[in-house]
């Protein structure tokens, strides 16, 4: 189990449903504080911001609704990358793009089936753990990197992702967003283009809560022991492009470019459309789709364009 630690501060005006989902959660394992109104947790969220690891929020609750809430998060210095699952009973293609865009990538439908519930949050818990991460793990990893890879990078492991995203997104003025996305094209260069792992057998994992298990399974398979993912970073003057080249057949990018509201609520495929839309100037497919350039300009502002993605 990997949820330990991971504190959710649950929000509904429903008090039958707050229960429920407090009862599962803490039964699972993790800590949870409730609350029955927005107003009630932006006010804890700005209290006791260190209290919170992810946000499991109503949309439709009286006087200030669920997208307040997240729009007062997006816009807060500590809190705009904490890891929202929203909970809705209609996802709909508007809905979802403007939920996206003040940076709720996790959808939970209602009425909720328990096993569904606990696999988008440990979904999410994910995302929870490597914000914690991200400056110890600068901390640790950017003298070795710097010192002994210079501008190029081999990532083997899960941990070489979490650690060389984490050093390579200081290049970025932009250094949360690009350590973000950063994250999401190595690990999608891991898990699918060296391991293998598709989108129904990671859906499968993840909701079984056994996902890093498989990840390490299959890393430990006698054909993906030489494999690794190479990165390289190039910065100029004006702009820092990275890389990312994975040892698999590729993939049909295209369709991962967007989110698509039919999958809003599985627990896996957002992590390509997660990094398109998180202020990188570009993000480059090159065919067959087992290498990926990202490029960021520099200086860049808060108010910088959303991303485009180029196929070639």
């Amino acid at each position: 189990m990997y949820q330990d630690a991971i504190k959710i501060l649950a929000v509904d005006d429903e008090m039958m449903n707050l229960d429920l989902m407090e009862h599962i959660l803490i039964k699972a394992g993790y800590q949870v504080h409730s609350v029955g109104s927005g107003e009630l947790a932006l006010d804890y969220l700005q209290k006791y911001p260190d209290e919170v690891d992810l946000v499991l929020l109503d949309r439709m609750m009286p006087g200030m609704d669920g997208m307040e809430v997240l729009q007062r998060i997006h816009k807060h210095p500590v809190l705009r990358d904490m890891p929202v699952i929203m909970q809705t009973a209609a996802v709909g293609a508007k809905e979802i793009e403007k939920g996206i865009s003040q940076g709720a990538y996790y959808y939970l439908t209602k009425p909720f089936r328990e096993d569904m519930l606990l696999a988008v949050v440990s979904s999410a818990s994910e995302a929870a753990r490597y914000r914690l991460k991200l400056k110890e793990t600068i901390q640790n990893s950017i003298k070795e990197y710097s010192t002994k890879y210079g501008n190029h990078y081999e990532v083997k492991t899960f941990e070489d992702v979490q650690a060389l995203s984490a050093v390579l997104s200081t290049y970025f003025s932009q250094q949360q967003n690009a350590s973000i996305v950063l994250y999401e094209l190595m690990l999608n260069a891991l898990e699918h283009g060296n391991l293998g792992m598709g989108y129904d057998i990671k859906k499968k994992t993840v909701t079984g809560n056994v996902w890093r298990e498989e990840i390490e399974r299959r890393l430990n398979l006698p054909e993906n022991a030489p494999k690794t993912v190479n990165v390289t970073i190039d910065k100029t003057t004006d702009k820092v492009v990275v890389t990312i080249t994975d040892q698999g057949k590729g993939f049909d990018w295209s369709k991962w470019i967007h989110f698509d509201p039919h999958r809003a609520t599985d627990v896996n495929g957002r992590g390509i459309a997660k990094a398109h839309i998180m202020g990188m100037k570009s993000i480059e497919y090159i065919a067959p789709g087992n290498q990926v350039r990202c490029e960021m300009t520099i200086p860049t502002h808060e108010n910088t364009e959303s991303g485009h993605v180029k196929v070639s």
